[in-house]
């Protein structure tokens, strides 16, 4: 049921400092929560230039939903992939959204999400731009859902079902 990005990410912070799996997960959770807010200071000021980006780190810093950062869950490295996918998408680096959006379906499903917004963001100017930009913009809409193609591939072959993070939850 759980997708493999944030239990990776925390297996090789235990490999590397020699912490427990359990500290390893709340210490991945607390560095991607840290890096979720410079994140979305940085969307926030490229979206919003009247908003003062400090005030924009607080509202995730202080906000009740911070307790996921605390608890070792996916929530901030959810949200620091996707502040990174939307800043790369509205800055033109379509292959570096594309890789964000890769990592972000390997950490949640509704990571996939990304490829509504990737397809509005890229596709507005689509037709009026050259081959070479064009190839670009495929290449990145085609590197979203491959996170999660990784993930159903390694379930086939290890379980038997490319789809079995969804079938487990028919128990809950």
């Amino acid at each position: 049921a759980f997708f493999p990005v944030h239990p990776l990410m925390a297996r090789a912070l235990a490999t590397l400092t020699g912490l427990s799996s359990e500290t390893s997960l709340l210490v991945a959770s607390r560095v991607a929560f840290a890096g979720s807010i410079f994140a979305f200071m940085s969307l926030a000021r490229e979206y919003v230039r009247d908003v003062s980006p400090v005030l924009a780190g607080c509202v995730v810093a202080f906000n009740p939903y911070c307790v996921y950062a605390n608890a070792g869950y996916t929530e901030p490295l959810f949200f620091l992939l996707s502040c990174v996918f939307l800043l790369q998408l509205r800055r033109g680096n379509y292959i570096a959204a594309g890789l964000a959006g890769c990592i972000l379906t390997g950490v949640r499903f509704v990571g996939l999400f990304a490829v509504v917004a990737y397809v509005i963001g890229a596709g507005r100017t689509f037709s009026s731009c050259g081959t070479e930009e064009r190839h670009k913009r495929l290449l990145g809409l085609l590197l979203i859902p491959a996170g999660l193609s990784m993930f159903m591939l390694a379930l086939h072959f290890r379980v038997g079902d490319a789809l079995a993070f969804m079938h487990v939850q028919r128990a809950w």
